[in-house]
């Protein structure tokens, strides 16, 4: 059991298993916790521009007011946008996209089964979740922390294979995880 135990994307993912549910945000850029948050979730991104201030904003960069949304009943998150390096933040949602699809067949198509299927042991700040596929586990590691940590796994009935984080490709499985960073830890199935 974890912090996220009880949380919706969990029971979501139990009831309706074939949805394919998307993180939508009502802001045109995301920060790092929420595309963190979806992956590990089998959510998918989903950014929104809907406004002239959107759009001069990931066009320039030019940080929009609270007056550019005067007229609009649920404005984006002004302190998201403002406080967000625009950069940055594309280009690491652009790496977490690019990841979720090079393990699509995993993250996208494997069946969540939460903490099910492996041992874990290591630092509480790591939220771990395994996704089941035809030939493959995989287990999606979060540092939910601020700084690194470490953590080991174990999958009974199967050998490991690689390690792969967003942005860096494949990595060592012992590597301390960097706070607020993601792993993926592909398992196959010999059974």
């Amino acid at each position: 059991s974890d912090a996220f135990s009880y949380s919706f994307p969990e029971m979501y993912k139990y009831t309706f298993p074939e949805i394919v549910v998307t993180n939508r945000l009502s802001t045109p850029v995301a920060d790092r916790s929420i595309l963190n948050y979806a992956t590990v979730f089998g959510l998918r991104q989903d950014l929104e521009a809907r406004y002239a201030a959107d759009y001069a904003f990931l066009r320039t960069g030019k940080n929009p007011k609270a007056s550019d949304y005067d007229n609009i009943v649920w404005p984006p998150d002004l302190e998201t946008i403002t406080t967000s390096d625009l950069s940055k933040s594309r280009e690491y949602c652009r790496q977490v996209t690019d990841f979720q699809r090079m393990h699509s067949d995993i993250l996208w198509d494997g069946i969540f089964m939460d903490c099910r299927g492996f041992h874990f042991r290591g630092d509480p700040q790591i939220v771990v979740k395994s996704y089941h596929s035809r030939q493959n586990i995989g287990l999606i590691a979060w540092n939910t922390g601020s700084s690194p940590a470490g953590f080991r796994t174990d999958v009974p009935g199967c050998i490991f294979e690689y390690a792969s984080e967003p942005g860096v490709g494949i990595v060592n499985e012992h590597n301390m995880l960097a706070g607020n960073s993601i792993r993926l830890l592909t398992w196959k199935k010999i059974k």
